[in-house]
């Protein structure tokens, strides 16, 4: 990776996007608000899909569920839309101080990652005893895709800092992971979220919609989850104009 120089304003951007999802959702944290930051962007997952994949300790613990061992593993999303499933798992890092975001990743992730991976690799009988039942439930997932095919494994390491892991750390790391077939490892650090953020070509786009009397009912297939309604064709077209007073306007 290119040395690239630090930049506070690089560093005030995303802490604005993340302090923003922070007050939307009303979390404790900022930690907790980038997860929610980085999995839209990246896989363009919405509130319940990132919900639903997060199997960090900390973050279960503040929503009152139950908690245990995450192994370094903070989230897991299963992505079964193509024929062959793609298991992503993510591993989080946020500082709230831009002078630590010169630092390298922090490396004690490496050891916490790969004995999570070889544990989910191996079957671990004993598994479900060090790890919370949020992360176990995502195991028993993955080992039932094994039993009809052989799955690809990205690995994202995702922080708000400029350097990966130490170098030698790094090669450690990435010499592991090669030991495993259909495994991929993306960082994801300032630069990277940098060029998400601006390169994006997303809207964030607010109105207030009536559906039709009672015309609704929930849809659930693998890990979405919608609810579908009947509207008017004038409200789909009155949500989308660039007037907020008309986009809020239920009565026109």
């Amino acid at each position: 990776m290119s040395q690239i120089t630090p930049s506070i304003q690089d560093f005030s951007l995303i802490n604005s996007y993340v302090t923003k999802i922070k007050e939307d959702l009303e979390f404790d944290t900022l930690s907790n608000a980038f997860y929610f930051f980085v999995m839209d962007y990246i896989l363009e997952l919405n509130e319940d899909e990132i919900k639903d994949s997060i199997t960090d300790t900390n973050f279960l613990k503040t929503n009152h569920q139950l908690g245990g061992h995450d192994r370094g593993i903070d989230a897991i999303y299963i992505d079964d839309s193509e024929s062959t499933i793609t298991v992503h798992f993510f591993n989080f890092k946020y500082t709230s101080k831009f002078e630590k975001t010169k630092n390298h990743y922090p490396s004690v992730e490496i050891d916490k990652i790969l004995s999570f991976v070889k544990s989910l690799m191996s079957k671990d009988e004993y598994l479900n005893e060090d790890v919370n039942p949020i992360l176990y439930s995502k195991c028993k997932e993955i080992w039932k895709i094994f039993e009809t095919q052989n799955p690809n494994f990205v690995l994202h390491i995702c922080g708000n800092f400029y350097k990966i892991f130490e170098p030698n750390e790094e090669k450690r790391f990435q010499r592991e992971i090669e030991k495993y077939s259909n495994f991929d490892v993306q960082y994801h650090l300032l630069p990277e979220l940098i060029d998400l953020v601006t390169s994006s070509t997303k809207k964030e786009i607010n109105a207030k919609i009536m559906g039709i009397d009672q015309r609704y009912f929930e849809k659930t297939g693998g890990n979405v989850r919608a609810l579908i309604f009947e509207i008017d064709a004038k409200d789909l077209i009155r949500i989308v104009l660039d007037n907020e007073d008309i986009r809020n306007a239920t009565d026109l």
